[in-house]
């Protein structure tokens, strides 16, 4: 039968509504073992869902650990694309968003405070494509979702099998690999129109193709061109103190995006015992104008900005994966992966300058930046209000660039299959990131001549227009050795016991200044700082089978991430130089059941986390200009995820999960003597509550036809953007709703997203303006076209 869908496996067409239904029901699974990926003429088979979340192929039902796999086919039907729409099918994941690419996400809670920057410290959250890790500090990839295996969701520190940056959890992003002995096709057009905004549109094809009889090669490419929504108006901005006037920059529906790309993998398979993979994923992004707006001051989906901004994104990843089998059911797996990004982007910071020449902590209310626009010698410094002498344009903005490289390498060996009495892993891990990154903040209406001819000030080596720059190198190395052994004491009962051994190496090169110069004794500095660290992470999981087929589960485990160090500030005593490990440790009881016909699953962890020396990012303008990293004492967060599948034989299927989630200090947040946030503040950017739920139909059409229809909604409660000065961000709703017909090789949905049209606050921020939100594209409507050889 032909076969629609880019999932695994792509379901079989015929006119069996239950068959449909399960099928379907699979699709939409949302939560902690969700994906019902069933193939059956009836209700009495089911098709295991498998993962390798252990690093080993096992039953989703079998493990004793909090898992969510989002089958490809249900990326597909979700019309996911990207980061924010796999975000919304993952209640236990909360994030915030300045920006397609920009964005930094949590599980469980475990939030640092960190909002994209650089120096900020390493992530709660590991990020992997298949075998190989991609998070980064600040600035995680966005790869395209397309022609994808799964998602898998590790709730939960995973401390022993991920090791460091997996403190709340993993989230593995598996594609599609290759097929030996099959020709395969698909391509998909879509073509949308944003409400209060302009058009999109898309282009995604993949091919699975035989090369020889033990060789296969799967390749996709794509391109996605997004509209905008953003205005910017336009008029004029007045600096206050120097009076100057500059004109605004004007574009309607500012905010337009383009990825493109493309995967490409050779699986050959040398013998019965061993097979290679090798992958390449190429990717591009950009955008232009605004992705913030100012709905009080300035009206909704509108924003002013005096310089145009953009950003551009490159990265590459080679990978290569080796699985052997050895003899009594010994095998091994090898993973290496080299990662190469450029990123750059350019931000307005006018707002910046407005705010520092009169609102400053800092300046106590003196026209600082004012000085250095106006005439240089005929006013006073502490002089408020306009100067006599000629001002310059203060028009100020900021020119970000880095570029990234890490290697990883991987080497475990396996042994045992779920039916033997002791199964264990053992494996080495190396990983080694280099990120020179530099800051430029241009400014080019300075007038800071002194008298001998130097730019800035006396003996200060600096560049003419720029005002500061920073030019960083920021190396992080990871050793780790790791084991595990699963040991069955009886038929119903099995111990897990786990450890893990890691060196970890952080080097810092900060190199920053006034006036372009580093190294000043006043103007700037020229550090080289090297933080060692080692500890091990320990591992404990009892799991019992009860009568009626569920599994009961008790789970210690523990997530850790390395010390680093700080750039030191001028402005500011309150950085310390370094900042020490964290910890964090979970205990977890849990409950699986999936009954044998695969109509019902339910599933729930309640669990409690002490997050122990709990490192956070601090950027307040108060204490410092710029942003630091301390520890600043103990957490707590206690929480519960639980979810239901329902799929009745008239063609309904049901799905619901939600997080509830109560992260808090359990101790006061003191830095130099004064208490910036007391014991019991809750922690950052994320919600007491995430829900989401989602009900669909099949149904039989004439000619032949089939369809269903999908709906799901979503609840993001309330959440802070900091444990110190915080705003609320207010909570929110979405909902999306499609409807597909599909013949035999051909399928047309035509879909809303965003049903009701909500304003989402993907995270705010009013460090030196009025407002800036940032917040989800307005209502869509679509037609996607899917064509299958």
């Amino acid at each position: 039968m032909n076969k629609i869908g880019s999932g695994l496996p792509p379901f079989e067409l015929d006119n069996s509504k239950v068959k449909k239904a399960l099928v379907l029901g699979s699709a939409v699974a949302l939560t902690a073992t969700p994906s019902l990926e069933v193939i059956a003429q009836d209700q009495e088979a089911e098709e295991e869902i498998i993962v390798t979340a252990s690093k080993r192929a096992s039953r989703i039902e079998d493990l004793p650990m909090s898992v969510q796999a989002i089958t490809g086919s249900r990326l597909e039907d979700a019309g996911v694309n990207d980061f924010m729409d796999y975000a919304e099918l993952i209640p236990s994941l909360s994030y915030i968003q300045y920006g397609p690419g920009r964005s930094a996400f949590y599980l469980r809670g475990t939030s640092d405070g960190n909002f994209g920057n650089l120096a900020g410290p390493n992530t709660t959250v590991a990020l992997y494509v298949d075998e190989s890790p991609i998070n980064f500090v600040g600035l995680n990839p966005d790869m395209h979702i397309y022609d994808m295996e799964r998602i898998e969701v590790l709730n939960g520190p995973q401390g022993t099998l991920y090791g460091s940056s997996a403190q709340g959890g993993t989230v593995r992003l598996i594609t599609t690999k290759p097929q030996r002995g099959e020709l395969d096709f698909g391509i998909e057009v879509d073509t949308s129109s944003v409400s209060k905004g302009s058009t999109s549109d898309s282009i995604e094809a993949y091919i699975n193709a035989p090369i020889s009889d033990n060789t296969a090669i799967r390749a996709i490419a794509y391109e996605v061109n997004e509209g905008g929504f953003i205005d910017l108006v336009g008029g004029t901005k007045t600096f206050t103190g120097s009076n100057y006037t500059v004109p605004l920059h004007e574009d309607d529906n500012s905010n337009e995006s383009t990825v493109k790309g493309f995967r490409a993998s050779l699986r050959t398979w040398f013998n019965e015992n061993l097979t290679g993979t090798l992958t390449h994923i190429s990717q591009e992004s950009s955008t232009t104008g605004s992705w913030d707006h100012q709905p009080k001051t300035l009206g909704d989906l509108k924003s002013s900005k005096v310089i145009g901004e953009f950003t551009d994104d490159e990265w590459d990843q080679t990978s290569l994966t080796l699985e052997g089998s050895l003899q009594n059911d010994i095998s091994f797996t090898y993973a290496g992966s080299f990662f190469d990004r450029d990123v750059r982007y350019l931000w307005d910071y006018n707002d910046y300058v407005e705010y520092y020449n009169l609102d400053s902590p800092f300046q106590n209310g003196f026209g600082y930046y004012s000085y250095y626009t106006c005439d240089y010698y005929t006013y006073s410094y502490y002089y408020y209000g306009t100067w006599d002498g000629a001002c310059n344009d203060p028009t100020m903005w900021a020119d970000y660039s880095l570029s990234m490289e890490r290697v990883t390498h991987e080497f475990r060996i396996t042994s045992g299959t779920p039916e033997d009495d002791l199964q264990w892993i053992i494996g080495v891990f190396y990983d080694k990131l280099e990120n020179p990154y530099k800051y430029t903040y241009k400014w080019p209406g300075m007038q800071s001549y002194y008298s001998d001819g130097t730019w800035g000030g006396p003996g200060i080596a600096g560049r003419e227009g720029i005002w500061w720059d920073l030019d960083n190198l920021r190396e992080d190395e990871m050793k780790a050795i790791y084991g595990e052994a699963t040991v069955s004491v009886s038929e119903k009962l099995k111990l897990t016991f786990g450890m893990r051994k890691f060196d970890s190496k952080l080097h810092i090169v900060a190199k920053d200044g006034y006036f372009g110069g580093f190294g000043s004794a006043y103007y700037g500095h020229d550090n080289d700082r090297v933080e060692k660290d080692s500890g091990t992470s320990p591992k404990f999981a009892a799991a019992y089978a009860l009568d009626n087929g569920a599994l009961l589960y008790l789970n210690y485990s523990q997530g850790y991430r390395p010390g680093g160090t700080n750039r030191t500030n001028k402005n500011s005593d309150a950085a310390p130089l370094f900042y020490d490990s964290d910890e964090l440790n979970n205990v977890e009881l849990g409950y699986k059941y999936a009954s044998r016909d695969g109509t019902k699953r339910y599933n729930v962890a309640l669990y409690s986390m002490h997050w122990k020396d709990m490192q956070a990012a601090n950027f307040d303008l108060d204490l410092a200009s710029i942003q630091f990293n301390s520890n600043i004492g103990d957490a707590v967060i206690e929480g519960l995820e639980a979810d239901v599948t329902l799929l009745t034989e008239n063609g309904y299927t049901f799905i619901a999960g939600a997080t509830l989630l109560h992260p808090r200090l359990d101790e006061d947040y003191v830095l130099d003597g004064a208490v910036l946030a007391p014991r019991g503040t809750r922690l950052a950017n994320v919600p007491k509550l995430k829900a989401s739920m989602a009900v669909n139909k099949v149904f039989d059409l004439k000619g032949g036809l089939s369809g269903y229809w999908d709906f799901s909604l979503s609840r993001t409660g309330k959440r802070k953007t900091s444990m110190t000065n915080p705003i609320d961000q207010n909570a929110y709703t979405s909902a999306n709703f499609s409807s597909t017909v599909q013949g035999d090789n051909w399928a047309a949905v035509l879909y809303i997203d965003n049903l009701f049209d909500t304003r989402a606050t993907l995270f705010e921020y009013r460090g030196y303006r009025p407002e800036t939100i940032f917040t989800n594209r307005p209502r869509t409507l679509g037609l996607r076209l899917k064509y299958k050889l």
